[in-house]
């Protein structure tokens, strides 16, 4: 008869466990343990290593507490209680394997937050874009307006996003995009939960109260693992210094986060008139809401403030932008706007030729407009060389590459994009128009429903998921998809596009006719709609009229899969070399240099431009 634990030796098993040290060497590994998360916790702070180390840390602890009590059990076994001399060699060396695996774990890249998973609103699970960039990382949020006049909102708001301004211009430091930045405006958040989302270490938060001329600026840097509070300030001043103040505060960020400036002074602000600077800020405001009315309330404001002070190069700046956006979108005739724009940026350049940011713009209307693509890489090539990490910069690198037809640096670029803008509609939108041009319809389809979660009524993108659903061959989502097009021109344009897949022809045909008569000036997506229905003839005809009438969208041509159709056309090559996209054409652009980004697992750390 077997006997039980009880029975054996005329011993409990607890008695045994006593007898051999068990209980006691498991609560000296947990003290031990214990104290030395504790010292991994202060070097991740100091160091800056990434936030799962600690998680990892405990992890690693826990699996070694069975460890540590099997020892235990067998050395009292032997009536032992010392280590041997080659099992103290053996734990040694692991104990330095296992903290040299930190160490370099605490060095090296590991993703940060990113996809469906970095915004609790939008549960659609987003291609990865996860990063190893391993520089400290901080997002700006938007200080609270504590001013008398509610309505000031567009000045707190506007001394956020210059800090934001600054402090990006720093490359030892990953500054979060304004937009995902700003959408926990006015939420009840807490740091943890908002540096988690963003993917961030530190929180630069604070208040604006404005009377008159008089300004109180408070300022808080956080560390976001404990919400501890690392550097705080307030400053009461007069409107005359805000900029002096800005600039103290990102001086103070650098010196809190010991990002070493490698000799390299600390960006400030241009300064201009208080009256000016305060107009600049509503214009920001009135920018970022991109109706007809808010683009003309904002370049009348932008107006004014070059009027007041014609060397405030980000006035002029944001003044070509604004005339530019309106062109594009089709509230102000395209050939004036763009002049205006044109006119605008060179002013800008003027000021201050060594404006990464200013050289990115002009290049990207040099490319929309001009079509003049050798110029446009020459001007890359230069602000590229000025501010590789620029957002401004990068974005105009990936519309180059996608005009060019280069799929992996376009997805590289705009993905780099999404990733410092995680809860950006248009980042999201830009990055599935990227993946549908280029065949990745499924991660196309996933990341344009991100882009409608996080900004349900945004233009264009239910059309481009329309389409990415209509190459997929999914007819009847596409359809659906493209009757919610809130923009009237691309929402009859891309039903034409199914409707010709469907076989409704005579509706497909109708509606770019109806199109075609009423905006005859949004020629390429017409081209495109008759290129689905088989007419080569019409298709060609509205191609040479986007040429002719500068198009930007055009440039699309020669990666765009809606054009399928007509690429067995005898014309079509030919077509090619007129708009400056054939193969040699392309091939001789000499763009070819690096831009770079944070790679993320399996990704290269650089893409080329070409």
């Amino acid at each position: 008869m077997t006997s039980t634990p009880t029975e054996r030796d005329g011993k409990t098993v607890w008695a045994k466990l006593s007898r051999r040290k068990v209980v006691q060497w498991g609560l000296a590994y947990a003290a031990g343990a214990w104290a030395l998360l504790e010292v991994i916790g202060f070097a991740a702070d100091a160091f800056h290593w990434p936030d799962v180390i600690k998680p990892f840390s405990m992890l690693i602890l826990a699996i070694g507490l069975p460890v540590a009590m099997t020892l235990a059990w067998y050395h009292g076994d032997r009536g032992e209680q010392s280590v041997t001399r080659v099992e103290l060699a053996v734990l040694t060396l692991l104990l330095f394997l296992g903290g040299g695996v930190l160490w370099l774990y605490g060095n090296s890249s590991v993703p940060a937050t990113a996809g469906a998973k970095a915004v609790p609103t939008a549960p659609v699970e987003a291609p990865s874009v996860a990063t190893s960039d391993s520089r400290p990382s901080i997002a700006v949020l938007p200080f609270a307006n504590m001013s008398p006049d509610k309505d000031q909102d567009y000045f707190s708001d506007g001394l956020s996003e210059q800090m934001l301004d600054v402090l990006a211009k720093v490359p030892q430091l990953r500054v979060i995009a304004r937009t995902s930045s700003f959408s926990f405006k006015d939420k009840e958040v807490d740091a943890a939960t908002i540096a988690r989302t963003l993917g961030v270490s530190h929180l630069l938060e604070g208040s604006v109260r404005r009377s008159g001329s008089h300004l109180r600026i408070s300022a808080k840097l956080v560390r976001a693992s404990d919400g501890s509070q690392l550097w705080s300030e307030t400053y009461d001043r007069n409107l005359e210094d805000v900029f002096k103040i800005q600039d103290e505060i990102a001086g103070a960020v650098v010196a809190q986060l010991r990002v070493t400036m490698l000799g390299t002074s600390m960006p400030a602000n241009q300064t201009t008139d208080p009256k000016a600077y305060a107009d600049y800020l509503r214009a920001r405001q009135l920018y970022r809401t991109s109706t007809r009315e808010s683009l003309e309330q904002a370049s009348a404001l932008l107006e004014r403030v070059v009027a007041v002070d014609d060397q405030y190069g980000p006035g002029w700046r944001l003044l070509a932008n604004t005339y530019f956006r309106r062109a594009w979108v089709g509230f102000l005739p395209i050939h004036e706007g763009f002049a205006k724009a044109r006119a605008a940026i060179q002013h800008a350049i003027d000021i201050d030729p060594s404006d990464a940011a200013t050289i990115a713009e002009l290049a990207n209307l040099t490319r929309a407009y001009d079509m003049n693509l050798p110029e446009t890489v020459r001007l890359l090539k230069r602000a590229l060389s000025l501010s590789p990490r620029d957002e401004t910069v990068l974005a105009a690198a990936g519309s180059l590459a996608l005009t060019t037809g280069n799929g992996p640096r376009t997805i590289a670029i705009r993905e780099e994009l999404a990733r410092r803008d995680p809860v950006n509609s248009d980042a999201w939108g830009s990055l599935g128009f990227a993946y549908t041009v280029f065949g990745r319809y499924a991660d196309g389809i996933v990341a344009l429903r991100r882009a409608l979660e996080l900004e349900p009524d945004a233009v264009f993108s239910h059309e481009v998921l329309g389409e990415a659903l209509l190459l997929s061959g999914d007819l009847d989502a596409a359809l659906a998809e493209m009757q919610l097009e809130p923009h009237d021109i691309m929402r009859r344009v891309g039903l034409s596009f199914v409707y010709a897949a469907l076989g409704r022809r005579e509706e497909s045909q109708r509606l770019l006719e109806e199109v075609g008569r009423e905006h005859p000036d949004w020629a390429s997506p017409i081209a495109a709609g008759y290129a689905r229905l088989g007419q080569a003839d019409e298709a060609f005809e509205w191609l040479d009229r986007a040429l002719r009438e500068r198009d930007g969208g055009v440039l699309e041509v020669r990666a765009g899969p809606l054009f399928e159709p007509l690429r067995a056309d005898p014309r079509w090559k030919p077509f090619l070399r007129r708009v400056g996209l054939s193969d040699e054409q392309v091939a001789a652009l000499d763009f070819n240099i690096e831009v770079p980004l944070a790679s993320g697992p399996g990704q290269g750390g650089t893409a080329d431009g070409n």
